[in-house]
């Protein structure tokens, strides 16, 4: 939660407001978004981790959005439980070649302000 209404960080999330997952339950200054993405699971032959495709998808266009309006990728972490789809993810953008934001599981982002 961003405790400062005229902070840097509150002002760049009312920027957003318009991209960013809508709830009425959401204050306007909570800089954390969780999407609920209906998705098939799928899983290589030869690995007992998850990904999602879709699920991906959703999350990179949400980054490149992000991205399109000005939002380092530095500033950016998209948490997965899953290392497949932390690869999976990692994947698209690298095909895409668009600049890459902290992906990982929730032990990468553990400690960090």
């Amino acid at each position: 939660m961003i405790r400062e209404e005229n902070s840097r960080q509150a002002k760049m999330l009312k920027q957003l407001d318009d991209i960013l997952p809508q709830s009425p339950n959401r204050p306007k200054t909570h800089g954390i978004f969780f999407c609920g993405i209906s998705s098939e699971n799928m899983q290589e032959k030869d690995s007992l981790s998850w990904y999602f495709h879709y699920e991906a998808k959703k999350v990179f266009l949400m980054a490149v959005k992000l991205h399109r309006n000005n939002i380092k990728p530095e500033s950016i972490g998209i948490i997965s439980p899953y290392m497949k789809q932390v690869k999976h993810l990692c994947d698209l953008f690298v095909d895409a070649d668009v600049a890459m934001p902290k992906i990982g599981s929730v032990e990468i982002f553990q400690g960090q302000v």
